[in-house]
């Protein structure tokens, strides 16, 4: 973990630290049990594990909690999702936080949130920390409303952001297109440099190379819709 980040998953337990967690979080009867409670007491909140948190995640403000009650755990959350991988999907996490209207909360959480998502980004984005390719398109399909990260990410051959384009690319699907204003745009403008990656890959990883050339037709492509 780069320091960037740590310091703004300490940022994130700093700011929710105002909400406590409570004896018991009402669910609703049919999908909560007394059981289901019991991990989410049975240690500190820096403590809790994927396992630990990954029910309430997935019911949280629907069938499980309050906003409160999600912002409580939220920190821990966003921590286990970027340093050990989560038991739930992290665009469901996301989802939450637009099922709670989090861009209506108090400013210094927005602000929290903003920076934890755009550090843990652009991290992976040079490879700092473990590029995880679900993620990192969630944060793209989830920040649009803020702004386009897309544009800041500065591709080289002398970090691992180059390699990690080749798998967003691989990644990708037709919702994509759809869900992050200007990709296929930002993409054609890459094309050139994709055409490098093949040259300078072609010698010392033939696997890569073929990969990258599958990638280039398929932004060439992009060319004619």
């Amino acid at each position: 973990m780069t320091e960037e980040l740590k310091k703004s998953i300490d940022d994130l337990y700093t700011v929710f630290s105002k909400y406590p967690l409570r004896s018991k979080i009402e669910g609703c009867p049919c999908c909560v049990s007394d059981n289901d409670q019991l991990p989410l007491h049975k240690l500190p909140l820096k403590k809790l594990s994927s396992d630990d948190l990954s029910r309430f995640a997935f019911k949280a403000l629907t069938t499980w909690g309050t906003e409160d009650d999600f912002r409580h755990f939220l920190p821990r959350i966003f921590e286990l999702v970027a340093t050990t991988g989560f038991g739930t999907h992290f665009f469901i996490v996301l989802d939450k936080l637009h099922y709670g209207k989090w861009t209506g909360w108090k400013q210094q959480e927005i602000d929290a949130i903003k920076l934890f998502l755009e550090t843990w980004w652009y991290d992976m984005a040079t490879g700092k920390t473990h590029f995880a390719t679900d993620n990192f398109i969630d944060i793209l399909v989830f920040y649009n409303f803020e702004k386009n990260l897309l544009k800041d990410w500065k591709i080289s051959f002398e970090d691992d952001s180059f390699t990690n384009l080749i798998a967003f690319i691989q990644h990708l699907d037709r919702s994509h297109y759809r869900d992050i204003p200007g990709l296929s745009t930002w993409l054609i403008e890459h094309i050139t440099l994709i055409e490098k990656g093949f040259f300078h890959y072609e010698k010392q990883d033939k696997r890569l190379a073929k990969e990258i050339s599958v990638c280039h037709d398929m932004v060439y492509a992009l060319t004619f819709t």
